[in-house]
């Protein structure tokens, strides 16, 4: 019972790092995209 309050609390407490994980995915996303793009123009 004590784990899956501790759970809960660190869900609700954790809005940030969540945040962070976003940005940290976004800036992939675009990382690759611009990978895609570069090696799409050495090909073309």
């Amino acid at each position: 019972m004590r784990h899956s309050r501790d759970n809960h609390s660190l869900e609700s407490h954790a809005p940030q790092s969540k945040m962070k994980k976003q940005v940290s995915v976004i800036l992939l996303l675009c990382v690759y995209i611009g990978v895609l793009g570069y090696l799409s123009t050495l090909i073309g």
